[in-house]
């Protein structure tokens, strides 16, 4: 059984041509062991799959600091220094550790420690990324508000960047 990150109930809670953060709720298994249950968050599922995103390359490790995997709202779409995409959200989220060992990832929730294979992480991260996507293509396009443009437009290059390397390296071909 696989490592799953399933997105339930996607929706817009505002405007939707300018709401660029689609919510859902989310439940992770391990085959078919919840280990998360947020079926009744809405979590900010944009900016989510995008932090799952860089956990590819990167551990994670819970910070009031860093942004959170799973925030619940993404107030505006900055662009750091670097140029990549930021976002502050409210208090109220899902975080969890993300630790790479060798060719193994451990995912510490709390008290509890999923250890599972780099591949089924990053199955598990582009699958939920995936049907994020789907959901954003399946809507009415999206219009940022001027002071959101430029971090709208860093966040799907480095999504995009992060998606086609990841593929890249699991399917051992070159990456670009």
């Amino acid at each position: 059984m696989a490592l799953s990150i399933e997105l339930v109930a996607p929706e817009w809670i505002s405007e939707p041509v300018h709401d660029l953060c689609a919510h859902a709720g989310i439940v992770i298994r391990d085959g078919a062991r919840v280990v998360v249950d947020d079926s009744a968050e809405q979590w900010a599922v944009g900016p989510a799959a995008l932090m799952l995103l860089r956990t590819l390359d990167a551990d994670h490790e819970i910070d009031p600091e860093n942004p959170p995997l799973f925030p619940h709202c993404a107030h505006s779409f900055w662009v750091t220094d670097d140029g990549e995409y930021f976002s502050v959200g409210c208090m109220h989220q899902r975080d969890f550790a993300v630790r790479h060992r060798e060719d193994r990832v451990e995912l510490v929730f709390g008290d509890e420690t999923l250890e599972v294979s780099e591949r089924a992480w990053t199955n598990a991260v582009l699958d939920f990324a995936g049907a994020v996507r789907a959901f954003y293509d399946a809507s009415e396009p999206k219009v940022p508000l001027e002071d959101d443009a430029a971090g709208w437009r860093a966040f799907w290059a480095e999504w995009e960047r992060r998606v086609a390397r990841a593929r890249s390296e699991a399917s051992g071909a070159p990456s670009t």
